[in-house]
This record gives C-alpha cells, structure tokens and sequence, in this order.
C-alpha cells in the first residue's frame, strides 16, 4: 500500500537537478518561507550551494507518468546547517560522534497535491544511503507540519526537539516568522525503533530493499 506508483532515485544529471531545485524553490514559495523575488536568476533558492557539491547527495521521486513530483537532499560532513541552528543546545545524542558520520536531510518539498507516500519514498532512500554509506546519524531542521509528520510516520526514530528556532538571519530571504524544529535519530536501530512504537507498515517499507 506505501508502495503506490512512485520510484526514487539519485537525482546526478544537470537537467535532472535544475528541475529538482526549481521544484525545490516554489515549494518553500507556496508555503510562505520567502517571497519568490528573493530566488536566484534561475528561479532556485538563494542558499542551495552553501554547501560544496561533493558533499550533497540530490533525490527525487517521480510519478508513474515519469513527472518528478517530491525532491530532497543529503548533506554529509563537515559544518550542517542543523548543527549551526543548535549552536550550544546540541542533544546528547550528538556527544562524540564524528562530523564526519553525521548527514543532515534537508529541502525535502513535493509538488502540490502529491500525496505524503511520495516524501516517505525520499526518506527511504536517504535511509538506504546513510546505511550503505556509515552516517551514523541524522540531524534535521524541520518546519512544524514536517515535525508532525515525522511523529506520526517515524515515530521513535527521530526525535523531535520542543524549542522552536528563528530562522531570521540564518538563510537569505526567509520570511523572519518562519520557524524549525531540531530533530535527529539514529541510523543504526532506525526501523527497529519504528517497529518499537507499533508502525510495523512503514518500517517494512524503509526496510525493502536495502543493500548494506
């Protein structure tokens, strides 16, 4: 049933990216984070290469008619922007782990009226990546209708914090109202701890498939 008729994929082509950071861009447009005079020339958000590109993994899923319809990224070593946002108020969780083994999904948007199933594919794919590749955990800033998402379909997987953070100031153009939420898991035990909070559907789900 969490199947549907999407396919996600690693986003590597030049066309295939465009297309994925211009849906990117009008998702955060249409949800009210910034104004869409404030994207770049291409009609991509301002701050989409912060990041060095060998260290940003692209993935999107795409319908059955072939249209690329949700999009994220993984963001791997290195200064996150997560880590950033916490500053001081960094989770045990993070204590000792090298940043090196820390990756932070991040931009996950889908086009209008697509259904959740087809972030939920992102999610797994990233999940599948971080296996094969040895992060051994993820950091997120998530907006507050991706925490209760995230609750509801990964629960005790990732965590979410309480504190609210101000992103005014943090990314070019945001709207200064728009606020995150840190969250965070840990990749190893990840569908193990979804199974512990009884959605056994959607850990089979992140699990199908994978190759360590």
């Amino acid at each position: 049933m969490l199947r549907g008729a999407f396919e996600c994929r690693a986003l590597v082509e030049p066309v295939a990216l465009a297309e994925a950071k211009g849906l990117q861009a009008d998702a955060y447009v249409r949800s009210g984070h910034l104004p869409a005079a404030a994207l770049t020339r291409e009609g991509w958000l301002p701050w989409h290469d912060r990041a060095a590109a060998h260290r940003v993994r692209w993935f999107g899923t795409y319908d059955a008619g072939g249209r690329l319809v949700a999009v994220a990224t993984k963001v791997s070593g290195g200064s996150l922007p997560t880590l950033r946002l916490m500053g001081d108020d960094r989770p045990a969780a993070l204590d000792g782990c090298p940043s090196e083994l820390i990756a932070e999904p991040s931009g996950v948007a889908k086009a209008p009226h697509v259904p959740l199933i087809a972030t939920l594919h992102l999610y797994r794919a990233i999940y599948h990546d971080s296996v094969r590749r040895g992060d051994r955990l993820w950091v997120m800033s998530v907006i507050p209708a991706v925490r209760a998402t995230l609750e509801r379909v990964l629960p005790g997987a990732v965590t979410v914090g309480a504190r609210p953070i101000r992103l005014a100031g943090a990314y070019p153009g945001v709207r200064a109202e728009t606020v995150v939420y840190p969250a965070w898991g840990a990749v190893d035990g990840f569908t193990a701890q979804i199974r512990a909070a009884g959605n056994d559907e959607v850990a089979d789900f992140m699990d199908d498939g994978i190759r360590v």
